[in-house]
């Protein structure tokens, strides 16, 4: 019994419904199952690439693609009041801001002129020059004890002193943030109906009742 290769999978995975069409183009033209591989435009097939670790989720978050353009891809992290964008292999962030200083101490306190930032938000730390420890750090704002200053959630007492570090420096406050909206509560779903034995109802037309037998 001779075997025919099929070299081209262009339409990707076929339909369960088209398993027996073997006189559709389609058919000639698609795996069966492709667990594990990207199919590309041309014809073959390639391994899926592995993923990584590009930063932690605030909470519980549903991870859904997001096509801007032919050319600008995204992955949103949307959680309860939440969304974070990701591409290019990490978060999106902000204009890189320059820390003027760095405390020894616990919690760190970063100098960063009219930085706008408010408990709870998230930096990322780089380009800083002696206090190398910081740099690579997902780090979130846990006080503003100025408008030039924030508190992180690290402590540095046992880091090497701060030198110097790269970004621009805001020349005036920037514009209040926005009010967070109010998130709902999560309401969870009612539970399932109660499914037992059965019983017979007849319905008495000369009475307002419902005659059980």
């Amino acid at each position: 019994m001779s075997k025919i290769p099929l070299p081209n999978f262009s339409k990707g995975e076929v339909a369960p419904a088209l398993y027996g069409r073997i006189d559709t183009g389609q058919y000639n033209a698609a795996l069966k199952t492709a667990r594990n591989f990207l199919v590309q435009k041309y014809g073959g097939v390639t391994f899926r690439p592995g993923t990584r670790l590009v930063g932690a989720a605030d909470g519980d978050v549903r991870l859904v693609p997001f096509q801007f353009s032919i050319d600008q891809s995204y992955v949103l992290a949307m959680g309860q009041g939440q969304m974070r964008p990701v591409a290019l292999g990490g978060f999106v962030l902000e204009a890189d801001l320059k820390i003027e200083d760095a405390s020894q101490s616990d919690p760190c306190v970063l100098t960063i002129s009219n930085h706008g930032y408010a408990p709870g938000d998230r930096l990322y730390l780089a380009g800083i020059e002696g206090m190398v420890e910081l740099n690579g750090r997902f780090v979130t704002v846990v006080a503003v004890p100025t408008g030039n200053s924030v508190a992180i959630d690290v402590n540095s007492g046992s880091f090497t002193p701060f030198a110097a570090s790269t970004g621009a420096v805001h020349a005036e406050a920037p514009e209040p943030q926005p009010v967070d909206p109010v998130v709902p509560p999560v309401v969870l779903p009612p539970p399932d109906p109660y499914v037992g034995g059965g019983g017979g109802y007849d319905y008495d037309w000369h009475s307002p009742y419902m005659v059980q037998f």
